[in-house]
């Protein structure tokens, strides 16, 4: 085995200390010349050597010839049409007073100056097509249509009406509260009109209430004939027109609820024990709570029911054990007061102990 006390020391000894041949190298492209069509962008291209390795110097051109140069010019954004917003001029506001907006024509443009699809000049930035724009202070003025045709009564006095508004001038703008036409009067909304004189009229009075509170019924309503003066007074029907209005009609009101059995509470039981029985009233009701016959008697709740049917237990202290009843009915006996007979006591010797008794 070496020994390593007598291990030679570590030596390092260069090699290949010539210097490297000359090779090209390229630098960045410059921005293109153009945004867009063919344009030209270009790099600088030397000539280095490497030293070592961490030294490299730049060497004349000519130590690279036999070496195939890179390009120092290419062409860019040949794949780029050159296009742009062309703009028209802006039209008029929209708005004769207040605000409104304004537009212009807005197209994509080649370089020839010929449209093309907008989808060329996406993109750019593109301009606005409207703008808002104020045509000045709205003056407000009333606005009226035509009188209407026909008089509102046949004969006698009527009126004609129209419709008046408050609005903007120079506007498509409907109403505006009446407030802002408070500085100049307001038109006529009705004026009179008057046609022949009327001769006798019937007169109405207002329609009763409806006959019922649900369903079908009739209303009913005066009817007179009088005459057209400012104090009118009740003339003979035969001098009004023939045809006479109605003085009742059908009504209707809200559908019925319909009849139901209705009931009282149960009495008291008659007996206490033993068997009784207790009683209530049964009422037949309309939807008004009124009475009424259509009521279906099939449905019709019990009046009568057996209440308390437990056996009575009557104590009766020191009863012989023969002292008994042979007859069921023998508490009918004792209440008909029967026991004073001899037949009856020995056969109902227990309802009737107390009197056997005494």
């Amino acid at each position: 085995m070496c020994n390593s006390d007598f291990r030679p020391a570590s030596r390092r000894k260069a090699c290949n200390i010539e210097p490297c041949p000359p090779v090209w190298e390229e630098g960045e492209w410059s921005a293109c010349s153009r945004t867009c069509g063919e344009g030209r962008q270009m790099r600088p291209v030397t000539c280095k050597q490497k030293l070592t390795q961490s030294v490299t110097r730049p060497v004349p051109l000519d130590q690279c010839i036999g070496l195939a140069k890179p390009l120092t010019t290419q062409t860019c954004n040949d794949e780029v049409a050159c296009t742009s917003w062309r703009t028209g001029s802006w039209g008029q506001c929209s708005a004769e007073c207040g605000e409104g907006d304004r537009r212009r024509e807005l197209l994509c443009v080649n370089e020839d100056r010929n449209e093309v699809p907008e989808s060329e000049c996406s993109h750019l930035p593109r301009p606005d097509e409207t703008q808002s724009c104020n045509g000045g202070p709205c003056q407000t003025s009333w606005f009226t249509n035509d009188w209407s045709t026909q008089c509102s009564s046949n004969c006698g006095s009527g009126t004609l009406s129209r419709g008046v508004l408050c609005s903007t001038e120079g506007t498509t703008a409907g109403a505006v509260p009446d407030g802002q036409c408070s500085g100049q009067q307001k038109p006529d909304e009705v004026k009179t009109c008057t046609e022949a004189p009327c001769g006798p009229k019937w007169f109405t009075s207002e329609w009763s209430r409806c006959s019922v509170g649900c369903g079908t019924g009739t209303q009913t309503r005066s009817v007179v004939c009088v005459s057209s003066d400012v104090s009118p007074t009740i003339l003979p029907t035969y001098q009004c027109p023939v045809s006479r209005p109605q003085t009742s009609q059908q009504c209707e009101e809200t559908e019925c609820a319909g009849v139901h059995w209705f009931t009282s509470e149960w009495s008291e039981c008659s007996q206490s024990c033993g068997g009784g029985y207790r009683t209530r009233h049964v009422k037949c009701l309309d939807g008004l709570m009124q009475p009424s016959t259509e009521c279906e008697i099939i449905e019709r709740p019990g009046l009568r029911q057996s209440c308390n049917i437990q056996q009575c237990h009557i104590v009766q202290p020191d009863v012989p054990a023969s002292c008994t009843d042979k007859f069921s009915y023998c508490d009918k006996i004792q209440q008909a007061r029967l026991c004073s007979y001899s037949y009856y006591r020995q056969r109902c010797c227990f309802s009737c102990y107390e009197q056997n008794k005494k």
